[in-house]
């Protein structure tokens, strides 16, 4: 409308809300790459996601307010900043924590449900 152009993080984008339209987290994932590269403060807490069976993590992000912290997916964590994650797991002690981390390393990043969704769409090409 005013023809002005601002440079913003992949978090500010907002989805059409349309039910036809065929988001794929392959899609939010790339999606979520492009742009601005932030750099992380810090994890403040974490808790599991029943719908991507993942950990996730709160985020806080250098140079953003912290309003603008986010809920990011461990999995994308472990992969882009292990050493954080790492970090992390081990001043928390849980057990599930470092499990759920060895697991993710053994799948190449991906979560329980990326993993089954695989499994299936693989039966199904053989039959």
């Amino acid at each position: 409308m005013t023809g002005k152009e601002k440079d913003v993080h992949a978090s500010r984008l907002k989805f059409y809300a349309d039910e036809d339209l065929d988001v794929s987290e392959d899609l939010l994932d790339h999606i979520s790459m492009q742009g601005i590269k932030l750099k992380i403060n810090g994890f403040h807490e974490h808790r599991w996601n029943d719908q991507k069976n993942d950990f996730e993590f709160f985020v806080s992000w250098q140079g953003l307010e912290d309003i603008e912290n986010s809920w990011e997916p461990m999995a994308a964590m472990l992969k882009d900043v292990p050493n954080i994650v790492e970090k992390y797991i081990g001043d928390k002690g849980e057990e599930k924590l470092q499990t759920h981390a060895e697991f993710l390393r053994a799948n190449n990043f991906k979560c329980a449900s990326q993993v089954k969704s695989k499994m299936k769409s693989k039966k199904r090409r053989r039959t």
